[in-house]
């Protein structure tokens, strides 16, 4: 019997975990950056002070938003010290722990999770990072967030780089503000401009709204420096109801009172607010003279734009969710009319 001749070999833009992570890490080791795939979206990466204030340049982005690590679950475990599982008051036997839960959300679920902990700021492997990159790294509070579960790339890429003594830090590819991409020719030319080294993998699923559990791009992340017996949720982000679930189910009292993702009420709005569009050029021929002869006859009086504004200023605390600042905006602005704009900061590291 006549063995089979080899398979042809693929193209060279053909995606390969064997070499692409490689390629990666030796342009970062020469100071270089990097976009590469996630499971939610598209990152632009480095490990050095001047490729990362490149990226930060090119991004538009305020220096005070913070870089992510870009981790795997072997290096969260290594980096972040997390508090032990004890009794709860109505039971003797302990709830899981939150190494446990992480576990379960991100090796056995296989879902992204960003965790934010306490860490060890004496790890071997933090004793080489720059202090500018530690502090726009790190919270006031001596807490670290690793983006966990971020699909095989950045597993391999992680995996690579910590065997040589390094770390990879970094945020979303797209400019500050403009919202994670889960296509690289979504992603602006200013940001590709600024990378050595484009992956392309394609659509990212988790962060898609064809993705079966994902539909936002922005990981969700919770925060579990606040002791044993809490949670707190800094963002609600792609899986969280995959997340929540698995709390809910063995989490135990952790997962008790973990808020519903308000964002879901929302959407159920936009489909709503989309229906009706959808109708507008059917309807567009009476509307249209509608508003001319109630524009030109009977003209609204108007308010002085100065007794519209709002001039108090907000800065929410580090780490907390841009759905808190929507909040917070609405709770503030006037409900009865327009309003010219609120003036505030919102502290996410992501984007």
């Amino acid at each position: 019997m006549s063995e089979l001749p080899p398979p042809p070999p693929p193209p060279p833009n053909f995606p390969n975990l064997k070499t692409d992570p490689s390629t990666v890490l030796t342009a970062l080791l020469n100071n270089g950056t990097a976009i590469i795939p996630t499971s939610l979206g598209y990152g632009i990466i480095g490990c050095t002070p001047s490729a990362l204030a490149r990226i930060n340049a090119a991004k538009n982005r305020p220096p005070h938003k913070r870089q992510a690590l870009i981790g795997s679950f072997a290096l969260h475990r290594a980096l972040h010290v997390l508090p032990a599982s004890s009794s709860s008051s109505s039971s003797s036997s302990p709830s899981p722990s939150h190494a446990d839960l992480i576990e379960m959300i991100t090796e056995t679920q296989g879902l992204p999770l960003g965790v934010v902990a306490p860490y060890n700021p004496d790890h071997d492997l933090l004793k080489g990072v720059a202090g500018e990159i530690l502090d726009g790294c790190t919270s006031d509070d001596g807490t670290m967030a690793i983006l966990v579960g971020g699909g095989p790339f950045q597993e391999e890429l992680v995996r690579l780089a910590t065997e040589r003594g390094v770390l990879v830090w970094g945020s979303s590819a797209n400019l500050s503000g403009h919202g994670t991409k889960t296509r690289v020719e979504d992603i602006e030319g200013e940001v590709l401009g600024a990378a050595d080294v484009v992956v392309d993998y394609g659509v990212r699923v988790f962060g898609s709204a064809t993705g079966s559990i994902g539909g936002r791009a922005s990981s969700t992340m919770i925060d579990f420096s606040a002791g044993a017996g809490k949670l707190k949720v800094v963002r609600f982000g792609a899986c969280y109801e995959g997340i929540r679930d698995v709390l809910g189910r063995f989490g135990g009292r952790l997962g008790e009172d973990l808020p519903v993702d308000p964002g879901r009420e929302r959407e159920g709005k936009s489909t709503l607010i989309n229906s009706l569009a959808n109708l507008l050029p059917t309807m567009g021929l009476l509307i249209i003279p509608v508003l001319v002869i109630h524009i030109v006859v009977a003209p609204l009086p108007r308010t002085p734009s100065s007794s519209l504004r709002n001039n108090k200023r907000f800065t929410l605390p580090s780490w907390n969710n841009i759905a808190d600042g929507a909040q917070l905006i609405v709770n503030e602005c006037p409900k009865s009319v327009m309003f010219d704009k609120v003036a505030g900061e919102l502290d996410h590291y992501d984007q």
